[in-house]
């Protein structure tokens, strides 16, 4: 397993997935303590988990390889359901904030509504100056700003956005 996925603070922990590159194949998702970086606590998934998301009440998203299916556990590993994504977006990243999961990948960002699972807006991104989607790896939404970390490798940029010009569902102007 040397594939690992976008992660999560959720207030507490730190949350992410390390699978097997490829698809269809196995992950396990980690629960780790920010203070010491160790996993305290590790369970296994029959899929190849390439996100994983914590809204810190108890519920742990993950997404497969592109995104095809979400999964949901409670915090300590217990499956719950495993939904379609209600997009056809390959997600890289998703993270909780609020109502909803703000996923990105595939040149977009979503906003799904974790309670009804519909996607409430989306954003198409542009492209960073190596030609790869701002959206092809690693992602955040904090203090109103995105940020993506779209190339792998040393020397690499972190982009920063911040919507003026559109409404963010539940943001405070």
């Amino acid at each position: 397993m040397i594939h690992p996925s976008g992660l999560q603070f959720d207030g507490k922990y730190l949350w992410l997935a390390i699978a097997v590159y490829s698809k269809n194949s196995s992950a396990k998702v980690l629960k780790v303590d920010p203070k010491t970086l160790r996993p305290i606590m590790r369970f296994s998934v029959k899929d190849h988990i390439g996100l994983v998301a914590a809204d810190g009440d108890g519920i742990v998203y993950g997404a497969n390889w592109d995104a095809k299916l979400f999964y949901l556990w409670d915090e300590n590993g217990k499956f719950i359901e495993k939904r379609p994504n209600p997009t056809s977006h390959a997600y890289q990243d998703c993270k909780v904030w609020n109502k909803y999961l703000i996923c990105s990948g595939g040149g977009y960002v979503d906003f799904i509504q974790r309670d009804n699972w519909k996607v409430e807006r989306t954003f198409a991104m542009p492209k960073a100056p190596s030609g790869n989607n701002v959206t092809g790896e690693g992602m955040d939404f904090y203090g109103g700003k995105f940020y993506f970390l779209p190339d792998d490798g040393a020397g690499k940029y972190i982009y920063i956005f911040k919507p003026d010009e559109i409404c963010i569902p539940g943001a405070v102007k």
